[in-house]
């Protein structure tokens, strides 16, 4: 008790020294708004004088000169001297000394006013004689002289008050920084015994917060962690209830990880009861050993990976999704099958190429020996075109794996007819119609092979989407120097929701046989030889189209339609 006595002291004379501080500071701001009233007093007199002498001047120029530009500043100073008056009269509204003479000013002002307009009146009728009397009889400039003598007495008795309110203005200032200094001292000692006084409670809760803070940071750090990792973490105690889960486990199990705490494990994913994911899921922490498994989960439609980690207190779980991995392995292994398929068809094409020639050569001398009939002539002609084709696939066929990466020149339609070609027997057992509709001798520079491969991807979709009997559009046609080609079907479409994915990696409408892989590459191909790909579907539109946009070499404007079955 001893030890707060000195200190309830010092508070109350600091109490007591701030109280006599506010006084002082209040009367000092009073003070000051005093010397500030007196200060605008004094300028209004001088701007009152002032304008008095302005609209003077006006009046004699234009009486000398009889030129009206005079009385532009003569009509300026009358019309400032009313709202000049009207602050003075504001201003001294609370003495009545200064009112009284205001007064008599005001009173001075009216007599030199109507002075001045009744000379400036006479000059305006051209009474110039009567204006020059006027002026001559110094009435003028008496009144003049009693205005400046009513304002500088008014303004010599309000320096005498402003120099006396300044001087209390000085000793209030001393006076409060007298108090302000004592007031300081009073807080310094103060503050000196508290510190005294609270030292050893201080040094306690001091490294009592330390230790708390140093808990805190851990957990937050840790939670920090566990929170911007991209992996799911799991923390089950040995009930198999959630003690912790980060936002990441509960993106990843389509679950809001906010209320899970406490919950068991098998009550939040209910829907993997009896699934083998379950299963595998029990048996590892069953274990208590680390153990990690790979598992697809069907509600999720994904490949999780699960680490788990057993604890005396529990099992620690990280899920990684790798469905793009897994998705990853099965298009590399697919464009491996492609690549091997490849190049044993442009081997098969090699080896029929030979046989293919002598039949070819055969055909033609049979034809050309004189013994044949006319029946035989017209079934060795349909053998030869039958061999002309076979001829043509087999040298696509070889085009395919031998393409050249070196961009170069090449008609766009020769380009799609190749395609189409080639796509006979797919189009003819979906009996579908080409619609072609080409722009004359439009060339592009690019890389051939990749240019084919998207169209051969756009055109194989456009097929597969097609309806039995249906019917495709192609149209190749030049828009501000570029190749324009559209691919459309008259498909379903495709829903506006995977619009926004179409060209992602891995996404595909066709759950079979699709890698979601061709119009990803056929994105970058386009993009790489300087051009785009879009897709628009739904509206007007019956189907999908894709656009395929190529810098022209050279483009016409004519146009040339072709239908074919």
């Amino acid at each position: 008790m001893k030890t707060y006595l000195p200190i309830v002291a010092v508070f109350l004379a600091v109490l007591l020294s701030g109280v006599l501080s506010f006084h002082e500071l209040t009367v000092l701001q009073n003070d000051g708004a005093v010397v500030t009233h007196s200060h605008n007093i004094e300028r209004e007199l001088v701007s009152l004088l002032s304008q008095v002498k302005d609209a003077e001047a006006g009046q004699r120029g234009f009486l000398y000169t009889n030129n009206p530009e005079y009385l532009q500043p003569y009509k300026d100073a009358r019309a400032a001297l009313d709202s000049t008056y009207a602050r003075l009269a504001w201003l001294t509204n609370q003495d009545a000394h200064q009112r009284a003479e205001l007064a008599e000013i005001h009173l001075l002002l009216d007599k030199k006013l109507r002075e001045m307009d009744e000379t400036v009146s006479y000059q305006h009728s051209g009474d110039v004689a009567k204006a020059r009397a006027l002026v001559e009889t110094n009435a003028g400039f008496q009144l003049m002289e009693q205005i400046r003598s009513a304002v500088e007495r008014l303004n010599a008795e309000q320096s005498v008050a402003l120099s006396e309110q300044q001087s209390k203005v000085r000793r209030s200032a001393l006076w409060l920084y007298a108090a302000l200094a004592f007031t300081s001292l009073l807080i310094l000692l103060l503050l000196g015994l508290l510190s005294r006084a609270l030292t050893t409670t201080t040094r306690a809760r001091n490294a009592e917060r330390l230790l708390r803070g140093e808990l805190q940071r851990s957990y937050e750090s840790l939670d920090r962690i566990l929170k911007s990792v991209a992996a799911g973490f799991i923390v089950l105690d040995t009930e198999n209830r959630i003690v912790y889960i980060n936002q990441a486990a509960g993106t990843l199990l389509r679950k809001s990880h906010d209320g899970l705490q406490g919950t068991s494990i098998w009550e939040v994913l209910p829907e993997i009861k009896g699934e083998r994911f379950q299963l595998l899921l029990r048996k590892a922490i069953a274990a208590a050993q680390e153990s990690v498994f790979e598992e697809f989960l069907p509600l999720l439609g994904s490949w999780l990976e699960l680490h788990t980690y057993p604890s005396p207190a529990g099992t620690s779980i990280f899920l990684i999704d790798v469905s793009q991995r897994k998705q990853a392995e099965v298009a590399l292994r697919k464009a491996e099958q492609l690549a091997i398929a490849g190049k044993f068809a442009a081997t098969v094409a090699h080896e029929i190429n030979n046989p293919l020639e002598a039949v070819t050569n055969l055909i033609y001398l049979a034809a050309h020996d004189g013994t044949a009939t006319p029946s035989v002539l017209k079934y060795l002609n349909l053998a030869e075109a039958e061999l002309q084709r076979v001829a043509h696939i087999t040298k696509q066929t070889l085009g395919f794996y031998r393409e050249t990466t070196a961009p170069s020149k090449f008609s766009v339609s020769e380009l799609v007819e190749e395609l189409l070609t080639l796509f006979t027997d797919r189009l003819r057992s979906k009996e579908l119609n080409v619609d072609r509709l080409y722009a004359a001798d439009l060339v592009v520079t690019a890389v051939r092979g990749e240019i084919r491969q998207i169209f051969a991807n756009l055109l194989v979709n456009a097929i597969d989407a097609s309806p039995h009997g249906g019917m495709l559009q192609i149209r190749v046609t030049t828009s501000a120097n570029q190749a324009v080609i559209q691919f459309s079907d008259a498909g379903p479409g495709i829903p506006e929701k995977d619009l926004a994915k179409i060209f992602e990696p891995f996404f595909t409408t066709k759950k079979d046989v699709g890698t979601g892989l061709g119009l990803w590459v056929a994105k970058d191909l386009a993009e790489k030889n300087g051009g785009a790909i879009t897709v628009r579907t739904g509206g007007s539109i019956k189907g999908a189209n894709f656009e395929v946009k190529l810098p022209a070499a050279s483009a016409t404007q004519e146009l040339s339609v072709q239908a074919a079955h």
